[in-house]
């Protein structure tokens, strides 16, 4: 028998059966999906960090449920920048019925326009993000910041690193450890730890990227600012 109250005039949320029943998806992923599509008419700032402030699960938990609700298309999270390029916020975008696939949302036309008017409210500035879109945004920031030159061989080595990174950690880890070897080589001007000269630039990033990774996946990273780095 199931017992529902049958006048639903407020502190009730409708949501979609079609995530309720999609045999994809953990439980977890039900009901914290079902918190997020609940929160929409307040004024909440979705981030990992505040999700786990009304959750009982961990920070790390609450990570893994987001990647597998963007997995399967109901979530997609992506930056806003100020005028300078820097990363101030992430917008969620939530979905109770999921898109077909990422591109989908690439391609609509209104989540480009929604994303330029957020920008534009933050800078205003219609200019500011003048960035190549067909690379990886931390690409983009460091070319900006002439650690990875346009005309690198290794561009699209580095790009595909990064894309690779997003899909298995958290992104503010990912940012933290980046800062680190890049700020690292910058100082130790183009030598290893032992006075070599490094002669394959993007090996050496890339194996100190995920030695790091490696050594400070288990501790949180709850902020990061690109302003606040010294690249």
């Amino acid at each position: 028998m199931i017992y529902r109250d049958s006048e639903k005039k407020q502190g009730y949320t409708i949501v979609s059966n079609s995530y309720i029943r999609d045999v994809r998806l953990s439980l977890k992923a039900k009901g914290l999906l079902t918190i997020m599509l609940s929160m929409n008419d307040k004024k909440w700032n979705y981030s990992i960090k505040g999700l786990t402030s009304i959750c009982k699960e961990t920070y790390n938990t609450i990570f893994n449920i987001l990647k597998e609700l963007e997995k399967y298309h109901y979530l997609y999270r992506y930056p806003v920048r100020n005028k300078k390029g820097y990363i101030v916020k992430w917008v969620y975008d939530i979905y109770e019925i999921p898109l077909e696939s990422k591109k989908q949302i690439l391609d609509n036309q209104i989540f480009e326009n929604e994303v330029e008017s957020i920008n534009n409210k933050i800078n205003n500035d219609n200019n500011l993000d003048k960035k190549d879109k067909t690379l990886n945004f931390i690409t983009n920031e460091l070319i900006e910041r002439k650690f990875i030159e346009k005309g690198d061989l290794n561009l699209l080595d580095y790009n595909n690193f990064f894309n690779k990174l997003l899909e298995d950690y958290d992104y503010l880890l990912i940012l933290t450890v980046v800062n680190y070897v890049v700020t690292h080589m910058k100082y130790n001007k183009g030598f290893d730890e032992q006075g070599n000269i490094i002669t394959d630039k993007y090996n050496y990033f890339r194996i100190s990227v995920l030695n790091n990774i490696s050594l400070l996946k288990n501790k949180e990273t709850n902020s990061f600012s690109w302003e606040e780095c010294d690249l």
